[in-house]
């Protein structure tokens, strides 16, 4: 009795194991045909980039003093690489790079727009096509008149709609 009964459990496993199999059917389980679903709308989406970048770039064109290690005329990593590829869009576009800079020091503004010009120039740059100039960026920000008056007022205390500016309060020294 003992043997047919395990004869009989052997057999209806053997059975339902041939039965759940299915040729041709998905044999992964959800989560990895979700991350592979996944992982194909990303690169569908990231392929879009590029051409994105490019486009902004082409309208801003503006290298600011993040580009720069600071304190010096030498770029960093992501300046030197927005100018490689500002570089292949200047040759087949034209125009002008705008240096957008807080420094006062005209000297440090002057040799880092030098710099641009020579990193420009030895990336392959048609420079007979490109200006290089110290002025502010391009992009859809601010107006440059409002822009300028509120850099002139320095730092202000107010947050609401009061256009009129009101410094901020200094704690006394020393004490």
């Amino acid at each position: 009795m003992r043997q047919n009964l395990l004869l009989g459990l052997v057999g209806v496993m053997a059975f339902t194991a041939v039965g759940c199999y299915a040729p041709g059917k998905n044999q992964f389980p959800s989560s990895v045909v979700a991350k592979r679903k996944m992982d194909a709308t990303k690169r569908n989406a990231l392929r879009h980039l590029p051409a994105m970048a490019d486009s902004a770039m082409l309208h801003d064109m503006a290298i600011v003093d993040e580009h720069f290690v600071p304190h010096t005329t030498e770029l960093n990593g992501t300046g030197a690489a927005r100018l490689e590829r500002m570089a292949v869009l200047l040759n087949t576009y034209g125009g002008t790079v705008r240096y957008d800079s807080r420094s006062a020091s005209a000297d440090m503004v002057g040799d880092r727009i030098a710099h641009i010009r020579e990193y420009l120039e030895v990336s392959g740059c048609d420079m007979t096509r490109v200006k290089v100039e110290s002025m502010i960026s391009g992009g859809f920000g601010e107006r440059a008149v409002k822009s300028i008056v509120v850099d002139d007022r320095g730092p202000v205390a107010n947050q609401g709609g009061n256009t009129t500016p009101t410094p901020v309060a200094s704690a006394p020294i020393g004490n």
